[in-house]
């Protein structure tokens, strides 16, 4: 099973849309944190997928009291971001959901998964 950038993407942008946030409304950092821990991939996908999605306009970094937030911006919008026209779009956007259902549901039903130290730790 090979994580992609793409299940990290689709991975983070589940969360945006769990939290019904919309373009130019920020989330705490923490939140993400929280609820990426659901998708049952590593803490350091999410960083990479926030650093790409940082570096791609998809979303902006701001600080405040709260701590670190993350803002969602046009570009990153979930329903404008895939227009698949061709089979192979359409096949391979569907292997890669696949994948993280398969990830999501080795965490929850593989007892003997110890969570890594990475994955336990909450930060601003």
């Amino acid at each position: 099973m090979k994580i992609t950038a793409l299940c990290r993407t689709l991975a983070l942008q589940n969360i945006f849309e769990k939290l019904a946030v919309q373009p130019g409304h920020c989330v705490p950092y923490f939140h993400v944190i929280r609820y990426w821990h659901d998708s049952g991939l590593r803490r350091s996908d999410l960083d990479i997928a926030v650093d790409a999605a940082l570096s791609a306009g998809e979303l902006l970094e701001q600080y405040s009291d709260e701590g670190r937030q993350l803002m969602l911006t046009e570009l990153g919008q979930v329903n404008s971001r895939y227009k698949l026209n061709t089979r192979n779009e359409i096949e391979g956007f569907s292997d890669v959901l696949d994948v993280l259902e398969q990830v999501r549901h080795r965490q929850r039903g593989d007892i003997s998964l110890i969570p890594r130290a990475e994955d336990l730790l909450l930060t601003h």
